[in-house]
């Protein structure tokens, strides 16, 4: 069976949502951020089999910079050292048969670790793109 993966591109810095991740699946979000910027990443698995997921967070240059392996969630805050399109990806490729839904965090903050307040809206769901279609799209079209 092929590694079935999903790509979205998150448009705008501060990032809160709930996503359904099926069985046997990975799927990936995109976020163009700057370098010298600090953010918080939390995640957590609110419905769905063990309550477990894989997660990766790579560089633009496609360096590891967080993974968690069957885990129900996560927290990292880090200082961004490079400029360009970070890769966030939720993996229930090791699930046979239990969907995911999980609770997803992306925000920028400072260095006392508090959110840093942009103008944000969550129209980003509107101008999702997504570079795979399949079942995620119409998952992502029952979201909004």
């Amino acid at each position: 069976m092929g590694e079935d993966v999903s790509h979205q591109t998150l448009i705008i810095h501060n990032t809160t949502t709930n996503a359904i991740y099926p069985a046997n699946q990975r799927e990936c979000f995109h976020q163009v951020l700057d370098a010298g910027r600090t953010i918080e990443i939390e995640y957590e698995v609110v419905v769905g089999g063990d309550y477990d997921i894989n997660f990766w967070f790579y560089s633009p240059t496609n360096r590891v910079l967080q993974s968690d392996f069957k885990k129900r969630d996560g927290h990292q805050t880090l200082k961004l050292e490079e400029t360009g399109e970070y890769r966030f990806c939720f993996d229930n490729s090791f699930s046979r048969f239990s969907h995911k839904q999980v609770y997803f965090s992306l925000r920028p903050v400072n260095e006392q670790g508090q959110s840093v307040v942009e103008h944000v809206t969550e129209s980003w769901m509107k101008t999702m793109e997504v570079d795979q279609l399949g079942e995620l799209q119409a998952k992502v079209q029952d979201i909004r």
